[in-house]
């Protein structure tokens, strides 16, 4: 007998086998737990299989609990063992095992099995219950059971019929995820819930952190703040609603299919430039298309920051005073183009390929004709490197958004509710008459008198929304833009041919 038990073994030395000729009983486990010297026990990870060769003959006790066995190598060739100890060892599994087997002890290892349940011990196990030589069976649950205590494993195993359990069914198939994704974003209407993600718009628009947290508490009355529990903050904090953007219009517009982009509309700009601040995320791609003066690409600058933001317009003046206001500051690579999208779509295809945009800003005119600004869309969801999410104003988009069934701010069927919308051709590039107010560069009659409204002189249909509403416009609405008389609009004068 060899016996080196709490020796803090990890490991046999090599060559440990060939020099045990004859050896009847090898004692490599204890002490058990309790014992004053259990922390001295060994902790072997293996058994060598050629410890087990070179011992196959004449091994009749092999002890190895308490270490930190995770597998065994096959003992079936060990044709004398009768006493196999393999107490409180993490085993996965067991391997073959010799009929000569009389003593097997499993107490405390992660093997299913128990006196209700023999049929779950391991397959090993119980193909030696036939042999009726098991004297001694302790289970993975302490228990003994075998011919010595008058209980031999062949009959518990007749005593509790194996269970023979229906298959369960097939879990139904998850739905596929949506292939794109619509969200009408309206603020003074949306519906908070508690628990739900938000980003908080700081109240300097400087400050380019947008912290995020977890609603916790709804106000009592309307216009009161929110109550929200910041992701870096113990304490709650009160925000007014107006400060507030749903992390999940981002999270689950950009979790739609892989290979589809997801959409979030408003009617209003002010809608957008809060959408801007609460949706880039620092090291995004930008593309905005109607970049206007560069007001709202001040915002998306100022916001994560993103790494690139590229905006384009169509008027030779809107890029110049976006290059103006734009600074290098803003803390981002900023490009402002001319280009128009709706003459030119190929154009806008070929600059996202070169942008790859993880985010594209659209507000081609907040009234702009529906098919016109799906065409604009289309042209990015057409390219190779689409962007992951669209953000867009448009009344007349969000107008047909509003009337489609809707889960919250979701819109329903989202694929075939974008695909029924009305698109246009491509249009062949203007003449003078047809061609944008905002393309006409700035005019007035003296250094002294106000510019004159170029949608009032050239938006026949339309006019100047502002002045037609009686908002205020400071422009001058008296002055024909061509000849500088009075009393005529410039489609109305006879020098616009």
């Amino acid at each position: 007998m060899l016996d080196l038990a709490a020796n803090r073994l990890t490991e046999l030395p090599p060559g440990f086998g060939t020099a045990l000729v004859n050896l009847r009983a090898l004692r490599l486990g204890g002490p058990a737990p309790g014992d004053g010297s259990y922390g001295c026990r060994n902790r072997l990870t293996c058994l060598p299989a050629s410890v087990v060769a070179a011992l196959a003959l004449t091994l009749e006790e092999l002890s190895l609990h308490d270490n930190e066995l995770q597998g065994l190598p096959t003992l079936d060739a060990c044709r004398q063992l009768k006493q196999l100890r393999l107490d409180r060892n993490p085993l996965r599994g067991l391997p073959s095992l010799p009929v000569s087997l009389e003593v097997l002890h499993l107490e405390g290892c992660p093997l299913p099995g128990s006196r209700d349940q023999p049929h779950a011990l391991p397959a090993t196990v119980l193909a030696l219950a036939p042999a009726g030589g098991l004297l001694d069976l302790q289970l993975p649950t302490g228990e003994h059971v075998g011919t010595f205590f008058g209980e031999p494993l062949s009959g518990l195993l007749r005593q509790h019929p194996e269970q023979r359990t229906e298959p369960e069914p097939e879990p139904e198939p998850e739905p596929e995820p949506e292939p794109m994704a619509v969200h009408l974003w309206e603020p003074r209407t949306h519906r908070w819930r508690v628990g739900e993600r938000v980003c908080v718009l700081p109240k300097r628009s400087a400050e380019h952190a947008v912290p995020s947290g977890e609603l916790v508490s709804l106000p009592a009355e309307e216009g009161s703040p929110l109550t929200v529990r910041l992701d870096d903050a113990e304490a709650p904090l009160g925000v007014l609603a107006s400060r507030l953007v749903p992390c999940g219009l981002r999270s689950d517009a950009a979790a739609s299919d892989s290979g589809s982009s997801g959409l979030v509309v408003t009617a209003e700009t002010g809608d957008l430039r809060r959408l801007c601040r609460g949706l880039t995320r620092p090291g995004d791609r930008v593309l905005e298309v109607g970049c206007s003066t560069g007001c709202c690409t001040r915002v998306i600058c100022r916001s994560g920051p993103p790494a690139l933001v590229v905006g384009v317009d169509t008027a030779f003046e809107c890029v110049s005073a976006a290059r103006e206001l734009l600074a290098p500051e803003d803390h981002c690579e900023i490009e402002i183009l001319k280009l128009d999208a709706l003459v030119d779509p190929g154009a806008l295809q070929t600059l996202a390929e070169r942008v790859r945009p993880t985010l594209a800003v659209v507000d081609v005119g907040g009234d702009r004709a529906l098919p016109e600004v799906v065409s604009v869309i289309d042209g990015l969801l057409q390219a190779e490197h689409r962007p992951k999410l669209i953000v867009v104003k448009s009344e007349t988009l969000a107008a047909a958004a509003s009337s489609q069934p809707r889960d919250g701010s979701r819109v329903r069927a989202a694929a075939e509710w974008w695909a029924a919308q009305p698109r246009t051709a491509e249009r062949p590039r203007e003449d003078m008459k047809l061609r944008s107010p905002l393309k006409w560069p700035k005019r007035r009659v003296d250094d002294n008198s106000p510019w004159i409204c170029r949608f009032h002189n050239f938006d026949a249909k339309r006019g100047c929304k502002r002045h037609r509403s009686g908002g205020g416009c400071e422009l001058d609405h008296d002055t024909c833009y061509l000849c500088l008389e009075k009393g005529h609009a410039a489609h109305e004068c006879k020098s616009f041919s």
